[in-house]
């Protein structure tokens, strides 16, 4: 369905400007006719004091019929008299048009502040990834012997081969190393085929040395999760590996419920 459209009467229109303002009534010559169009002026008189009077002469475009002419003839002097007299002509087409223009700026405004923050993240991002690469960097250049193991990462490995092998339903580790020697040997005829706990290489940072350990945790059948836990900053590599292995305990602990016999909490 076509839209209605609703035709202003600028005529009308003018003559309730002039006696707004209690200007003399507009007058509308004769047509004139060119290459068979028609073109009239208004003239609308308006005071500029006691005894002068300006009088207004405004054009229409040409037409092929007189009423068109005229009616364009008043529009325009409607524009002169507001330009003169400074009032406002309400027109629903431009408080939509302005409320659209007023929207495209702030759209426009917001649009300019979120490409500032924009650019300045991304400057942050290429900062940092230059810290990253150099870092990678200092990490494949210092490559250290790892020292023997201590006594959190075999123990980690015990849990791991008890807990992937599902032989205990609730799993009671003691921390005694003749017990533990026993259960290990037991836990490795148990399951050949798990993988223990990986160790990375170890991370300096400012004189301190970093490590992670990594443990496979079985979701399923086909699925297992990685748990990586780093260790605190120490100077040896043994400290912060046995950091990270008492970590990985406490990780594995929470998923799995087991208990850590620890004579320091029994009751006296």
């Amino acid at each position: 369905m076509a839209a209605v459209v609703v035709q202003i009467c600028f005529r009308d229109f003018l003559r309730i400007v002039c006696q707004r303002f209690s200007v003399s009534a507009p007058v509308y010559r004769i047509p004139i006719e060119n290459e068979r169009l028609l073109s009239v002026y208004v003239e609308v008189k308006v005071p500029k004091g006691e005894t002068v009077t300006e009088v207004i002469h405004c054009w229409g475009m040409p037409c092929s019929t007189v009423d068109e002419t005229v009616e364009d003839a008043a529009c325009r002097a409607v524009a002169r008299l507001r330009d003169e007299f400074g009032f406002e002509v309400k027109d629903s087409n431009l408080e939509e048009k302005k409320f659209f223009e007023n929207l495209y700026e702030r759209v426009s405004a917001d649009y300019s502040s979120l490409r500032g923050k924009y650019k300045r993240l991304k400057c942050d991002y290429n900062l940092l990834k230059g810290y990253y690469s150099s870092f990678l960097a200092e990490k494949e250049c210092f490559v250290i012997s790892l020292p023997p193991p201590s006594f959190f990462p075999p123990i980690l490995t015990l849990f791991f081969f008890f807990l992937h092998a599902g032989v205990f339903d609730f799993v009671r580790v003691c921390t005694s190393l003749c017990k533990f020697v026993s259960e290990i040997s037991c836990a490795l005829s148990t399951s050949d085929s798990m993988s223990a706990p990986v160790y990375e290489i170890p991370v300096e940072n400012e004189g301190l040395l970093s490590v992670y350990v990594e443990v496979e945790v079985p979701k399923g059948e086909t699925v297992a999760e990685a748990i990586r836990c780093w260790g605190m900053p120490y100077s040896t590599v043994d400290e912060t590996e046995e950091d990270a292995a008492c970590r990985a305990i406490a990780r594995l602990r929470d998923e799995f419920g087991f208990e850590v016999k620890d004579s320091n909490l029994e009751p006296k």
